[in-house]
């Protein structure tokens, strides 16, 4: 059978489940008046006139001092046919039921209506056909999924450098202040990088706005020959740096939007001996690489915001070593109790084939070493391959962690 029809078949058939049950099937969680299995403790407010008409409904003989400060109320209206209310948690045995019928109007609108702190839904999630796309799109809350950065430093030039994550591969540098808009910063690979694609580290000291940084490389990180018998790592649609080279950035201070830079390699510092970096396609056409050498004029355009109550995310636009760059990143995004990092970034050059990075990092997957401090995830890099086609280059961890809390 066509592999094309089997996989059309398979999302009409989702979207049609979907089309049928994914209208609301839950307790609107917002609204405590459309609840449908909830919990009330009377002892808790002041006005008890609603829990003594509630108590001549149920028993005359029970006591109001029961009932205000002692008996928690449960409310379970999710079957039509076996609406009851209970005096008491409904899992111990002796707890007293009520047919929901046998209450009087008063009390019933009562508590439907109810909406003072200490009434708790108990059924926030009714799991059917549509909870896969259902609670994925709750938990997406527009409210919380874009909305302006919070923070100076994200518009002051001068503070942009301090970042407190340091991350094994790519990405934004490590940024330390050590007062105010002076600090230092470190980073393995380009900002645009992604795992064992750059051979950089950089090390630099940032003076109010201007970066001054020093490059080199580790030999053999981006290469199949790391340990001459890893063929894990393509040595092809790498960046491969010299020895030694400096580059100085300037923020521009007006909103932290322009990045402007300068890339200088010495002579004396360019690669030498039988490159490890030649590799050929299966048409024996040597495959592309960027290898670094002579002066560059690099800028980035961006633009800072908030994305899924990420503390720092942004978009941006670059151009780096000859090669335009388009991406977003964003760190400790939140979609209900999962933190992440997310980054994807696309190459367009005429050095390298066109390239996509996208990697998502998870944290907070370990109570005793702090919620966020480390996260790791798949990155993921696609590009031409030996092959002549599209496809997966490499599939590598890549993680992060954070040192500290700067301002």
């Amino acid at each position: 059978m066509n592999t094309k029809f089997i996989f059309v078949s398979f999302f009409i058939f989702i979207f049609l489940l979907f089309v049928k049950y994914a209208f609301p099937q839950e307790d609107d969680y917002q609204n405590p008046r459309k609840w449908t299995y909830f919990k009330i403790d009377p002892a808790k407010i002041s006005d008890d006139s609603l829990f003594y008409f509630l108590q001549i409904d149920c028993n005359p003989e029970i006591s109001d001092d029961q009932i205000l400060q002692s008996v928690k109320i449960y409310v379970d209206l999710r079957d039509a046919s076996k609406r009851k209310i209970f005096l008491g948690n409904p899992l111990e045995k002796n707890t007293a039921s009520f047919q929901w019928e046998i209450l009087s109007d008063y009390v019933r609108n009562g508590l439907l209506n109810y909406i003072g702190p200490n009434k708790f839904n108990l059924s926030p999630n009714i799991i059917n056909y549509s909870s896969p796309f259902y609670y994925g799109y709750k938990e997406l809350n527009p409210g919380k999924l874009i909305r302006p950065v919070a923070g100076e430093k994200q518009f002051t030039g001068a503070l942009n450098f301090i970042n407190p994550y340091l991350q094994l591969f790519g990405g934004e540098k490590l940024g330390i202040p050590i007062k105010s808009s002076i600090g230092v910063t470190f980073a393995i690979g380009n900002k645009y990088s992604g795992p064992f694609e750059s051979d950089q580290f950089s090390f630099g000291v940032n003076l109010y706005g201007v970066s001054f940084n020093y490059l080199s490389r580790i030999k053999g990180l981006n290469t199949s020959d790391f340990y001459y018998s890893n063929e894990l790592v393509g040595q092809f649609n790498n960046i491969f740096n010299p020895a030694t080279a400096f580059e100085i950035s300037y923020a521009i201070p007006f909103g932290n939007f322009l990045e402007i830079g300068y890339m200088n390699i010495p002579v004396r510092n360019n690669l030498k001996g039988f490159p490890n970096y030649i590799y050929y396609d299966i048409k024996g056409k040597q495959m592309p690489n960027n290898i670094l050498w002579g002066n560059y004029f690099n800028f980035e355009l961006r633009y800072p915001f908030s994305l899924m109550e990420a503390e720092r995310s942004q978009v941006y636009a670059a151009y780096y070593a000859h090669e335009v760059h388009i991406g977003l990143f964003t760190r400790d995004s939140k979609i209900g109790n999962t933190v992440f990092d997310f980054r994807t970034n696309f190459t367009f050059s005429d050095l390298r084939n066109f390239q996509i990075l996208s990697e998502i990092m998870f944290s907070g997957f370990s109570e005793n070493f702090g919620l966020r401090s480390l996260a790791i995830g798949p990155s993921l890099r696609f590009t031409k391959l030996e092959f002549c086609k599209f496809g997966l280059h490499t599939l590598m961890l890549n993680a992060r962690l954070k040192i500290g809390d700067y301002f």
